[in-house]
């Protein structure tokens, strides 16, 4: 049996509802079974169209990381969080290895001091909870100023996303096209 098309459904469900109001009016779920299947069936959406989109997510992303950062004040947003949030564990722990205490990265009070002290005392605590080996990975980042180690970090996840990306679709999505889907964090 084939299924019902979602015209169908919608009709069936508010003929057959039992809330004492008696059925729908004739049609009365038909516009809303028209906005759907538009939805499903994305004939509006051709590749220079969906090609458009990703470009003006694009810049509405550069401009709101543009916006963010003019906001900033000290390194931290206007919420008082540090731009990057999570990212402020592995720059702290890397800062933490290179000046000789690296086990102290698991020790959560001397890590959080050490992010208030980098920041401040505004930020709450974004735990360190990765393997040891991990900090061989984020150790350069430590070497950076903040800003900078944020930008290596942002672009080297946003490579490896669009690698993936390109990877998995077998490349026929442009790793451009696939950018402004990479959270900003």
């Amino acid at each position: 049996m084939a299924p019902l098309p979602l015209r169908e459904i919608l009709r069936e469900k508010c003929e057959n509802r039992d809330g004492g109001g008696g059925p729908l009016p004739a049609g009365a779920a038909l516009p809303f079974a028209r906005f759907i299947a538009s939805l499903r069936d994305a004939d509006w959406l051709d590749p220079s169209r969906a090609s458009a989109y990703l470009r003006i997510l694009a810049v509405v992303q550069v401009a709101g990381a543009i916006g963010l950062l003019l906001c900033a004040q000290n390194m931290l947003d206007p919420r008082g969080e540090p731009i990057g949030t999570d990212f402020v564990s592995f720059w702290t722990a890397a800062r933490m290895a290179l000046s000789g205490a690296a086990a102290s990265v698991y020790n959560p009070a001397a890590h959080k001091a050490a992010e208030q002290a980098l920041f401040g005392g505004a930020p709450g605590w974004y735990a360190f909870f990765y393997p040891p080996v991990y900090l061989l990975f984020v150790l350069p980042l430590g070497l950076l100023p903040y800003y900078g180690a944020l930008a290596a970090w942002l672009a080297a996840t946003g490579a490896a996303y669009a690698l993936a990306i390109r990877k998995f679709s077998g490349g026929a999505v442009a790793c451009c096209r696939s950018w402004p889907f990479q959270p900003f964090s």
